[in-house]
């Protein structure tokens, strides 16, 4: 096994004991925070960066089981200290995008998805329409974490209508809503909201707001 490897399937097996002692002990909040909380968050990122070293190379598609345990990462990395109706919030921050809710201030997964392709994808487009539909094509075949990610016109930034996704494109951080947010906070270098809207048929919108 190489050490690039090696390094990823240790980071990995840390996160699932981490998550694991955090589900399976009682909670303890004293006053400057709950310890259950912090195990939750370290686990949930290790688990999550060595999932993305071992798997995310440049190259071809990334299998559908790859994201969504992703999103279950981060799903039990946030579920201790966010609220599910929170609004999640994007924005420049030392060079990077970092995700914004509920003050707890998080690594996108966008970012790392991003990370994981060799060309940029965005290429230097600044129109959020255009920026949409590559990071769309990106999503349902790169990373295959949709059905479908079809580009709609909104009074917003940009929309989208997911169809098929992997657990639920709602979620906080679910690996669409992410993957377009970090995108187009990159391309555009201002403050983003997402907010989720249930359409019929399973699918969902996502609709992307400036502040």
């Amino acid at each position: 096994m190489s050490g690039r490897y090696r390094r990823g399937a240790l980071a990995a097996l840390f996160g699932v004991c981490c998550l694991t002692i955090a589900v399976e002990l009682p909670a303890f909040r004293p006053p400057t925070g709950g310890w259950r909380a912090d195990v939750l968050v370290v686990g949930g990122v290790a688990f999550v960066a060595g999932v993305l070293d071992i798997v995310l190379t440049p190259g071809g598609a990334v299998p559908r089981s790859v994201p969504a345990a992703m999103q279950a990462a981060r799903n039990a990395d946030v579920s201790e200290r966010i609220d599910d109706d929170a609004t999640p919030r994007y924005a420049s921050s030392d060079g990077g995008v970092r995700l914004l809710v509920d003050g707890a201030t998080l690594s996108p997964v966008g970012v790392h998805l991003l990370a994981a392709i060799e060309r940029d994808p965005i290429g230097g487009a600044t129109a959020p329409e255009t920026v949409t539909a590559r990071l769309a094509d990106v999503a349902t075949g790169r990373f295959e974490l949709a059905g479908d990610v079809r580009p709609v016109e909104t009074d917003g930034v940009a929309a989208v209508v997911v169809t098929d996704a992997i657990g639920d494109p709602a979620a906080v951080d679910a690996p669409v809503a992410s993957l377009l947010a970090v995108g187009l906070v990159r391309s555009r270098d201002e403050a983003l909201t997402v907010d989720a809207e249930a359409e019929a048929d399973g699918r969902v919108r996502l609709t992307y707001r400036s502040e």
